[in-house]
């Protein structure tokens, strides 16, 4: 009898200690994913100074935008071209600035510009993607507003663009703090209010507006203004 005390009190020991190694490794897993997806979000943004500094040197080089760059120019013989009046239109010249800049050796990969594929915006063909799955990188700059941007954001088949409201509060928080104001509508990094869900921000109608980061619904369309 008192070996079988023995033996139980020995088998209650060793669940006590094996649930201290699943507690540990699940804590250890935990932190684990949280620095990867850290680390991921942090790579966005060296992509995106990668880009801006891509964008800057092309149009010292050529004196023209990617992307909007005419074809009178035919630098390429094989390229796509633009209008060259100093738009970066979202559903042609935002696929060719990236096959421009890919032709000019500017960034790393090979663009083709194609914009007629059922998914308009394919990852590594036309546009380069992030470290965030299906989440791909869009250009577009309007003249009159002096407003040139990369969006973030996924593919669909509806849209000859990447779709709005693809990034979660919480997500686009994180970017925005780290990297610039914290305020969704100013800075650098900033929400399309236009274009995004209205559970992306806290109170719509505050000043300022901040993000609803108690959510992880994807709800925000994340861009970024090129310097």
């Amino acid at each position: 009898m008192k070996y079988n005390l023995k033996n139980k009190a020995f088998s209650l020991i060793e669940l006590s200690i094996v649930i201290l190694i699943i507690a540990i490794l699940i804590v250890i897993t935990s932190a684990a994913t949280k620095i990867t997806y850290s680390s991921k979000l942090k790579k966005i943004y060296s992509d995106f100074a990668i880009y801006d500094r891509a964008f800057k040197e092309f149009s010292f080089q050529y004196n023209q935008l990617p992307g909007d760059l005419p074809s009178h120019f035919n630098f390429w013989s094989d390229a796509n071209y633009g209008d060259g009046n100093g738009d970066i239109l979202w559903y042609s010249e935002g696929y060719y600035a990236w096959e421009h800049l890919s032709k000019a050796a500017l960034i790393v990969g090979s663009f083709d510009g194609t914009t007629n594929a059922t998914y308009d915006a394919i990852a590594e063909s036309n546009v380069p993607k992030t470290q965030l799955t299906d989440i791909l990188w869009s250009a577009f700059g309007n003249s009159s507003k002096n407003n040139y941007s990369l969006f973030i954001g996924k593919s669909t088949s509806s849209l000859t663009r990447i779709d709005e409201n693809s990034l979660s509060p919480k997500t686009s928080f994180f970017l925005d703090h780290k990297f610039d104001d914290s305020y969704p509508e100013t800075g650098s990094i900033r929400i399309d209010l236009a274009l995004t869900n209205s559970n992306c921000i806290d109170d719509i109608t505050g000043n300022p507006k901040n993000y609803n980061k108690s959510s992880d619904t994807e709800s925000c369309d994340l861009y970024f203004i090129l310097n």
